[in-house]
């Protein structure tokens, strides 16, 4: 049982120090929480995957790369395999992916400007603390950023109706306070 514990402090030690420098360096590195099993068995659902940056030119076949894909709606990382590298009919670069665990190719051609990084480390288990707490993070920033306007709005509103001197400023002989 103390073997087990060690083991999980040691882990968790690891990857917080890992994180720290994934963070702190500016987008040399990244660091994505795996959500699916479709790179079983090399990377588990629940696994951290930590990322370098690199040249296009660096990228080779059998890399296991995280693309970033986004638009105006969403944003989503996916961390798969290169299978292909091409070009198009206009001479543009192109990288085809792949899913350990998936039968079929990725039905996306994904361009090196989506990709984020080579994975260079896996961490088993840590990225299923990290959803929830990336989670919590944006819940507590959309309601704080909710409360603390609310709260100087009232906070004004409050001023002003007492006015300068701290008193209830009144038109004579009308309702209306400012």
């Amino acid at each position: 049982m103390v073997r087990k514990a060690t083991r999980y402090a040691a882990i968790l030690g690891l990857s917080l120090l890992i994180l720290a420098l994934a963070y702190s360096s500016k987008k040399k590195f990244s660091a994505q929480a795996i959500l699916t099993g479709s790179m079983s068995p090399a990377i588990n659902a629940g696994s951290l995957v930590i990322s370098s940056a690199l040249r296009e030119s660096e990228y080779r076949v059998g890399d296991v790369i995280t693309m970033r894909f986004q638009n105006s709606n969403w944003n989503v990382f996916v961390t798969h395999r290169i299978t292909a590298i091409k070009f198009d009919q206009s001479g543009l670069e192109y990288l085809e992916t792949k899913g350990d665990a998936n039968t079929d190719g990725d039905s996306w051609k994904v361009l090196p400007s989506q990709v984020v990084g080579r994975a260079i480390l896996v961490v088993p288990l840590i990225g299923n603390f990290l959803v929830p707490i990336k989670v919590l993070t944006i819940s507590a920033i959309t309601i704080f950023s909710l409360i603390f306007p609310m709260r100087w709005y009232w906070q004004g509103l409050l001023q002003v109706r007492k006015g300068v001197n701290g008193k209830a400023t009144c038109k004579e002989g009308g309702d209306s306070c400012i």
